[in-house]
């Protein structure tokens, strides 16, 4: 089965919330879209709203993301 590519950023709260999420079709859009929110992003240093994480995954059409379809992070 065909995947979807999927990062997301998220924030240190309680609740470890995403603050932002991109889909994409196909990995080299989705990579580009993870390297420059890694490398441009000025992560926080742990306030409530601080963007602290960045993640990659590859998932296939209507699955849960979570930490095992992760493929890369930040």
């Amino acid at each position: 089965m065909e995947k979807i590519f999927v990062v997301q950023q998220g924030a240190n709260s309680y609740s470890n919330v995403d603050v932002a999420t991109f889909v994409f079709l196909d990995e080299a859009s989705a990579r580009f879209k993870f390297e420059w929110l890694r490398d441009h992003v000025i992560y926080g240093g742990g306030g409530s709203d601080d963007v602290v994480w960045t993640e990659l995954h590859a998932v296939t059409p209507g699955s849960e993301v979570n930490h095992s379809t992760r493929v890369d992070s930040h």
